[in-house]
């Protein structure tokens, strides 16, 4: 509607660490919100002072407009455990320097941490508690392992004792390895109620315990390849320098070319690709295109980033496989099988029906010349699988006979 409201959040890391930017709050933070709504939302990030005294003056405005909503839990406090998963419509500029928090989701309860956040929409204040995390449901002091939130007391440090207000809901509490393991939906404690306690929604219960589809886990966003990961360190966009990447595709015949696109982690400023068996074999770029592959086998590619005087490098083993051309297909008398160059030991052909049944055995015990050709006499029209087994590999392709 025509209303505004306060909250606070956490960017989160996740296993690719590609700096994807999820945004952590509660779902009770705009409650109703509309894609519409959410376009318009806004993010403050550094909203800090140096010092525990609030500055004299609001720091410089830090912002991002506008997000979609990716997850989040069943509605009320009762019915799930009250996380909202956002994706921010851009990445956060360098020069904010972000922070991807890192988080645990194996349930475990923590001894002793901090929670992060905006009281009243204030500048950021840290809270701390030094009694272990209690599993319980929400609003309950009676210890529940199997409830879906952490009752945490606040306890008094040297800077005062910090407690959390209204804004502060959707904050994360971190572990004492400074990993999120909750969100905050609400509480009693208050400046008038230091010892009152507070409840946060559990990691683990947002992690794939709401229901039972993605848009109500976290798991399929933060853990998209389903690695099975219980915990992850946080990062910033100088503190990571790590080689990755991928190919347009990974099985090519004799002659094809191949797309490579980097997926390195930070900043790198070289790249030096090396491409065992492929046309050019070095290449010094972000993205190589182009590269081709003359010779039938598996080739490794490897992929080494610079970033000043830091480097990471990456070796796929066998990362392309190069299948030999076989033609005509659709083949009626024979087939020929090219294997470019490539000496090899021994050829074995075994030609199969769709649902398994064994036709046709070849075998040569040497290939000089890396063209061979076989007879199809007999065989009738159909869609059959081509089994090909050579010293260096073996691999399996349709063949069609009219």
């Amino acid at each position: 509607g025509k209303g505004s409201s306060l909250c606070t959040g956490s960017l989160l890391n996740n296993t690719m660490q590609d700096s994807i930017p999820y945004f952590l709050t509660a779902r009770h933070c705009g409650s109703g919100a509309l894609a519409t709504h959410f376009a318009q939302w806004i993010f403050y990030f550094n909203y800090e002072a140096p010092t525990c005294e609030d500055p004299l003056e609001d720091p410089p405005s830090m912002t991002i407009t506008g997000c979609e909503k990716v997850a989040e839990a069943p509605d009320g406090p009762g019915s799930g455990s009250d996380f909202r998963l956002l994706r921010l419509s851009s990445k956060p500029p360098e020069d904010y320097n972000p922070w991807f928090a890192g988080w645990r989701n194996d349930g475990m309860a923590s001894s002793s941490g901090v929670g992060i956040h905006h009281p009243m929409g204030d500048v950021k204040k840290i809270s701390t508690y030094t009694d272990p995390l209690i599993s319980t449901n929400y609003g309950s002091i009676v210890p529940n392992p199997a409830g879906n939130y952490w009752k945490v007391t606040w306890s008094e440090t040297m800077s005062g004792h910090g407690v959390t207000e209204g804004g502060s809901s959707g904050s994360p509490v971190f572990d004492n390895t400074g990993k999120v393991v909750g969100t905050l939906t609400g509480g009693a404690a208050s400046c008038s109620n230091l010892l009152e306690p507070d409840f946060y929604g559990k990691f683990s219960s947002h992690w794939d315990a709401n229901g039972s589809a993605n848009d109500s886990w976290l798991k399929p966003w933060l853990d998209p390849e389903n690695s099975g990961v219980q915990s992850l360190e946080g990062f910033g966009y100088g503190s990571i320098l790590s080689a990755n990447f991928s190919a347009d595709t990974t099985v090519v015949s004799i002659g094809a070319r191949v797309m490579f696109d980097d997926l390195s982690l930070g900043e790198p400023d070289k790249w030096e690709w090396t491409f065992d068996g492929g046309d050019p074999t070095h290449y010094t770029g972000q993205h190589p295109s182009g590269i081709t592959y003359h010779e039938y086998g598996e080739y490794d590619v490897e992929l080494k980033i610079h970033d000043g005087d830091v480097n990471n490098d990456i070796i796929k083993k066998k990362y392309i496989r190069v299948t030999p051309n076989v033609f005509p297909n659709p083949a009626s008398d024979y087939i020929t099988m090219d294997f470019g160059r490539r000496q090899l030991e021994f050829i074995e052909v075994n030609i199969y029906t769709i649902s398994g049944m064994l036709m046709r055995e070849y075998s040569s015990s040497g290939n000089e010349n890396g063209i061979w050709k076989i007879q199809l006499d007999g065989l009738g029209s159909g869609t059959y699988i081509l089994h090909i087994k050579t010293n260096v590999m073996e691999d399996h392709l349709l063949l069609m006979v009219n």
